[in-house]
C-alpha cells in the first residue's frame, strides 16, 4: 500500500531524564492521534475474499495511541475503512518488542459481500461479520525452524551442505517479503527443475507475483539439466 494523502491531528507528550553526565536516559513518547483521512493506493489484488474491493482504502475518523520507548514500540487504534462499497469498522493494535513484533486485529463488516474460497463459505451484503487476525513476525519462519532442529538439522553456513531435512517456503499466495531472515517467493525456485516440474501438477496457472511468469513458463524456460523423473510406485 501506498498512502496518497493524509488528514490528521498530532498531540504528544514526551517524559525523559538527564544524569550528572547530561546523558538523555528514560526517553518515551505517549502521542493521541486523531487520523481524520488518509487515501493509499492499493496493489494487493484484494477481490478473491472481497468481490467489489477498490483501488484504494480510505481510513476515516481513526483514533489512534503511540507508544515509543527504549526497545518497545506500541500503536493501537480504531475507527472506518473503506474497503468496498460501505464501510467497514477496523480495530487493530501493533506490539514491538526487542524479541518480536506482534499484531491483531479486528475488521467488522457489515452491508459487504466477503468470500472464503477454501470454506466454500460467501457472506452476503446483508449479513454481518467479524474477522479477526492475530499473528507474530516470523511466525511460520520460526515454526519451520523448530521442525528441522527436532528432526536433527545442524546449522551450517554453507548452503549446499548434506543436511537430513531441508523445508522451504516457495510461495505464500501472491505475498512478497523480502527481509534479513526470510524471502518469499524464493529467489531460486525458478532455477530448479525439481521444484517447478512437481508444481506443475499442483498450480502450472500459477504466476511468480515477482517475475509475472505461470509456473508453466518458467518450468519451460528453466535451464537446469537436472531434470527430476515421475517413478510409479504402483
Amino acid at each position: 500500500f501506498k498512502i496518497n494523502n493524509s488528514k490528521f491531528d498530532l498531540e504528544n507528550i514526551f517524559s525523559f531524564t538527564i544524569d550528572k553526565k547530561y546523558k538523555v536516559e528514560n526517553f518515551q513518547i505517549n502521542s493521541d492521534l486523531i487520523l481524520k483521512e488518509m487515501n493509499l493506493s492499493n496493489k494487493v489484488n484484494l477481490k478473491k475474499y472481497l468481490p467489489k474491493a477498490k483501488d484504494f482504502l480510505r481510513l476515516t475518523n481513526h483514533k489512534v495511541k503511540i507508544e515509543i520507548k527504549k526497545n518497545y514500540f506500541s500503536l493501537k487504534g480504531n475507527g472506518k475503512i473503506l474497503l468496498q462499497e460501505k464501510l467497514d469498522d477496523i480495530e487493530y493494535e501493533i506490539i514491538k518488542s526487542k524479541k518480536d513484533v506482534k499484531f491483531n486485529g479486528l475488521i467488522r463488516t457489515g452491508k459487504n459481500p466477503f468470500n472464503i474460497d477454501f470454506l466454500n463459505f460467501k457472506k452476503n451484503e446483508n449479513s454481518k461479520l467479524d474477522i479477526s487476525f492475530k499473528g507474530k513476525k516470523d511466525l511460520i519462519l520460526n515454526k519451520i525452524l523448530k521442525i528441522e532442529k527436532d528432526m536433527g538439522r545442524l546449522n551450517s553456513r554453507d548452503q549446499y551442505i548434506d543436511r537430513c531435512i531441508d523445508i522451504d517456503i516457495l510461495f505464500v499466495e501472491d505475498i512478497i517479503v523480502n527481509s534479513k531472515d526470510l524471502i518469499i517467493p524464493h529467489p531460486r525456485l525458478h532455477l530448479r527443475k525439481f521444484v517447478l516440474t512437481p508444481m506443475l501438477d499442483l498450480a502450472p496457472d500459477l504466476i511468480h507475483p515477482i517475475l509475472n511468469k505461470s509456473i508453466r513458463q518458467l518450468e519451460l524456460e528453466c535451464e537446469d539439466n537436472d531434470q527430476p523423473k515421475k517413478i510409479d510406485l504402483l
